[in-house]
């Protein structure tokens, strides 16, 4: 369609109804139409000029054309547009941090803030970030108003976010936003925190879509509340534009702090990346501080789960502080009354550090010597500082389980080895274990060594309760240099009952493979202990060294400093000397064998100075000592069996440590399990107040087969908690009751409101017991927060709000500025209102031209005396 004219409202076009195709009327129909007329008027007899033949050709060319025209139907199309005016959108933050937060701005973004909610009236002078004239105005306005004072009136007592946009936007629109607006802009306004979903049903059957819906549209000036748990700022933006309809949008204006949490974001391109393709221009007004609020918190706690008495542990607090780099602060431990009037090991309970910078995290290790048996709850206090955002953080505790249970290990040996010797002895000595040795190479009427209180074991067990006696007794199985053969008939299946030992969630046992100049680890490649390793074995490792030449000296990786395993004196410094200093610490082993590589998740917690082997992303150091996760159990290689060195001059100080705490390592995972007839564990561990969680439990009978109740009871308490850093002691024990999960024989599961702060404490009590004392079965712990992701780290995200502007080509501006704001350049569209047509063919001014030109063809013909 070809227009002719256009005006503001109308246009007006010429086409045609049934006009062939351009190129066919170009190469065939207009070269036909001139091909006839020069044929006819070439063939045409009598005396005719040349010239005559031409003009009389052409008449009729036109005539013929004409007629074509009539066939193609031409029209006239008239069209009226109307013009659509642009819009604007505004978001308001409506989340909690809006609500609960109340800034506290450095002194020239109070005094702009205090200037934009008229609690002055003086003029800002426009160098205010110098010192001397800040120092002088803030002179000044306490001379004017006796009583002022900067950090109570213009920073920790400004009203909260909400509070401060509601004035701002409320009614009256005293910053005059929506006023100048409107006068160029329709002006669109949603409320929005976390954007919600509704699954959609996809066309033709396709899956269920989620698409993001706002909370609300048209919030009333001024009372927006602060109550939502989340802020979606990005679904929010994406969904409020995908909303507006057929009218241009002209720019978004979003008023928020910009701590965008949501794990639900529809999106995970950068900022720059989804606003540019936005395709709108978003003008961010900022709220709150950016600066992030003063705050000491007690971020974790190490500690391990279950310790054994009269065993030094230690009990590591990772701190980390904003804004109070360089100050001194006290941080407690607390124990347990019975704990505190017995400590006689000198450990100190009260430290004191020098707090560092911002984004780092201060630890302080506090060491103890349980003396009594039990679960113990441990906390650890910081001191409270002045302005701090909250002291909620400031505490928090660990539950720790004080075992007094002799550990049951099994060693399996080939031949006495120097290492095998030293161990058997040092563990059939240790009061904590009950130890059992079989050495494969010995004589069958050999009695093997154990502990004075542990059964006879001759042999290896191979019947299948024998093997089923073998896993429900024994918490630790070390094999040593034999070949797997060596364990009689029935072998494979000794192993395969071993491999289900240790991954079974019921067992979870803890096993060792040590390495030999034999037979270990090669003989095991193929065979399911294989399988549970944390390494992958060599087939062909090189040999042991024929003699005794080069030593090395095994290094303690970054996750073996922090390792119990490898902590074989309790204090730092101590440890790392005598693993680093060759010519004081521990004495250099002669050999080792390769493995070929570490598997996923292993923790290498000793290698090899020099050797590495080959990874896809390049070389790692050989392992020495890796402990690895299988299934429900733990599994250790030990590449070497020369720690017996380390008994020089120092006897079994050093090498019954290492081996002692690797055997203690390996059990835990089984003792967590090993009165598995009762275990009880939520999704998480720590939770927002007000949250209605799943707390899940699993009950087996005597003969470990699952329970077949209904119902389940199982008992709760609140030890502790408070906001404020105060404490609240609950003596009051609850009953939650658990029902069965269908089709699930043994599994239960019940809901729980958390209806205040603190330490939830759940238990069973046993059956056939009658104490009703917190000494119960299954003992799981969470921890209650009155905070939520939205107040936890309140701070104004700024540069995330300065990327969006920019990426988008809007602007960012503080709250204070929002007077300022420019109104948006309005955007036009025409939008078709109503068309219309006008043939071309049926006008009498066409009709007389056609007849004039068929008459003056007529006229010529005659006068030159054709047919």
């Amino acid at each position: 369609m070809t227009p002719l004219a256009q005006a503001d409202d109308l246009v007006r076009s010429f086409d045609w109804h049934s006009a062939p195709p351009g190129w066919l009327f170009v190469l065939f129909i207009l070269p036909a139409v001139l091909a006839y007329a020069s044929y006819v008027y070439a063939r045409e007899g009598g005396n005719v000029s040349g010239g005559a033949r031409v003009l009389l050709g052409f008449l009729r060319i036109l005539v013929l054309l004409a007629l074509l025209g009539v066939l193609f139907d031409p029209f006239f199309e008239r069209t009226s547009f109307r013009v659509l005016s642009s819009q604007v959108l505004i978001l308001h933050d409506d989340s909690q941090s809006m609500r609960d937060v109340r800034d506290g701005y450095e002194t020239e973004e109070a005094l702009r803030m205090a200037k934009a909610l008229g609690l002055i009236e003086e003029e800002l002078p426009r160098n205010l970030d110098r010192g001397d004239v800040q120092r002088a105005f803030v002179e000044e306005l306490e001379r004017r108003h006796p009583g002022f004072d900067l950090d109570r009136d213009l920073s920790e007592r400004f009203p909260s976010r909400i509070s401060v946009v509601n004035h701002l936007l409320g009614e009256g629109d005293r910053a005059g936003l929506r006023r100048r607006l409107s006068e160029r802009h329709e002006v669109v306004e949603y409320a929005f925190s976390g954007a919600t979903r509704a699954e959609v049903e996809g066309p033709d059957g396709a899956p269920a879509v989620l698409v993001p819906r706002l909370l609300s549209r048209d919030p009333a000036p001024g009372k927006l509340e602060g109550a939502g748990p989340e802020t979606a700022l990005r679904d929010a933006i994406q969904a409020a534009v995908a909303e507006m309809g057929e009218k241009p949008l002209a720019a978004v204006i979003v008023v928020t702090d910009g701590a965008s949490n949501s794990d639900r974001e529809t999106s995970i391109d950068p900022e720059e990346l989804w606003a540019r393709r936005l395709g709108v221009p978003v003008y961010a007004v900022g709220i709150g501080n950016p600066n992030p609020p003063k705050d000491l918190d007690l971020a974790q706690i190490e500690a391990e789960k279950f310790v054994f008495k009269d065993n030094k542990t230690a009990i590591v607090a990772h701190i980390e502080a904003t804004g109070y780099e360089g100050e001194e602060v006290r941080v407690e431990l607390e124990l347990p009354p019975d704990e505190v009037r017995d400590k006689a090991d000198g450990e100190p309970m009260i430290q004191r550090i020098v707090l560092g910078p911002d984004g780092t995290r201060d630890v302080v290790t506090f060491n103890h010597t349980f003396k009594h048996k039990g679960t113990h709850i441990v906390r650890i206090h910081v001191e409270r500082l002045p302005k701090e955002r909250t002291y909620e953080n400031n505490v928090r505790q660990v539950e720790i389980e004080v075992i007094d249970q002799q550990i049951r290990v099994l060693i399996v040996e080939g031949q006495p080895r120097w290492e095998f010797r030293y161990l058997r002895n040092a563990a059939i000595r240790d009061e904590k274990l009950k130890t059992n040795t079989i050495l494969l190479d010995a004589d069958p009427t050999f009695p093997q060594d154990r502990s004075p209180d542990a059964p006879d074991m001759n042999r290896f067990p191979s019947t299948p309760e024998g093997l089923q006696e073998l896993k429900r007794e024994f918490h630790v199985i070390l094999f040593g240099d034999f070949a797997p053969t060596m364990l009689g008939e029935g072998w494979e299946r000794i192993l395969k009952e071993i491999k289900n030992w240790v991954e079974s969630e019921y067992f979870g046992g803890g096993f060792i493979l040590m390495a030999g100049q034999q037979y270990t680890p090669e003989a095991w490649v193929g065979t399911e202990i294989e399988k549970i390793l944390p390494v992958e074995i060599e087939d062909n490792p090189p040999p042991a060294p024929a003699w005794y030449k080069d030593v090395f000296y095994p290094r303690v990786t970054a996750l073996g400093w922090n390792h119990p395993v490898t902590r074989l004196v309790p204090e730092d410094e101590a440890n790392r000397r005598l693993w680093t200093d060759h010519d004081y610490g521990l004495p250099g082993v002669f050999w080792y064998k390769k493995v070929r590589r570490t598997r996923p998740g292993a923790m290498v917690l000793l290698d090899h100075p020099a050797d590495v082997f080959e990874t896809e992303r390049g070389t790692e150091p050989q392992p020495i000592v890796t402990v690895g996760r299988y299934g429900h159990g733990q599994t250790m290689f030990v590449s070497t069996d020369e720690f017996w060195r380390w008994r020089f001059l120092t006897g079994d100080k050093y090498c019954w440590q290492f081996w002692k705490q690797a055997i203690f390592f390996m059990a835990k995972r089984r003792l967590l399990h090993g009165d598995s007839r009762w275990r009880i564990w939520t999704d998480k561990t720590e939770y927002p107040v007000g949250e209605r969680i799943v707390v899940h439990a699993e009950v087996r009978d005597e003969a470990s087969e699952p329970a077949k109740e209904k119902e389940q009871a199982i008992y709760y308490q609140v030890r502790w908690g408070g906001g404020e850093g105060e404490e609240v002691l609950s003596t009051e024990a609850r009953t939650l009751k658990l029902a069965q999960v269908p089709d699930q024989p043994g599994k239960y599961q019940g809901t729980l409101n958390l209806f205040r702060p603190g330490e939830y404490v759940f238990w069973f009590w046993a059956r056939g017991e009658k104490d009703v004392a917190p000494t119960e079965k299954g003992r799981h712990s969470i921890r209650v927060l009155d905070s939520t992701l939205e107040t936890r780290k309140p701070s104004q995200d700024r540069k995330t709000l300065q990327k969006i502007a920019a990426a988008s080509g809007g602007r960012y501006l503080p709250i204070w500025e929002l007077a300022a704001l420019p109104a948006p350049e309005p955007k036009t569209q025409r939008e078709p209102a109503e068309k219309s047509e006008e043939s071309a063919w049926h006008n009498g001014l066409v009709y007389w031209v056609l007849v004039a030109v068929l008459v003056l063809e007529w006229i010529l013909r005659k006068i030159h005396r054709m047919l």
